[in-house]
């Protein structure tokens, strides 16, 4: 599914229920895949309230280095395109099956147009 609306028109909210209906009620991984490193930051800071309900979020960025086992452990991968695309066949991530993982993206938003898609 596809949604597009208006920035601020509640894109991260559908990502947030889609990555919980997957983490909570199919137990399974979730990649949330946004196309800037500053957004990465903005979640996850969001996520530090999943955190402290037991939720396993990681942040994957060219600028912060996880534990390969906690990058396993994890949950939910939140991350830019060009570094799910980098490390997906490598150590951590090579032995989760990605059919076992649901991907939320975040798509930017056209040139010269007020809206963005997220991809859940």
């Amino acid at each position: 599914m596809v949604v597009v609306v208006p920035t601020g028109a509640g894109k991260t909210v559908i990502g947030m229920v889609a990555v919980l209906h997957t983490v909570l009620e199919q137990h399974r991984k979730a990649a949330w895949l946004v196309p800037q490193r500053s957004l990465t930051d903005e979640l996850n800071t969001e996520l530090d309230s999943w955190r402290r309900r037991g939720l396993r979020v990681e942040r994957l960025s060219g600028e912060h280095r996880v534990d390969a086992q906690r990058i396993r452990d994890a949950d939910l991968w939140v991350t830019t395109t060009e570094k799910f695309e980098a490390i997906w066949g490598t150590s951590p991530l090579k032995e989760e099956p990605l059919e076992q993982t649901d991907l939320v993206a975040a798509l930017p938003a056209p040139a010269g147009r007020g809206q963005a898609a997220v991809d859940v």
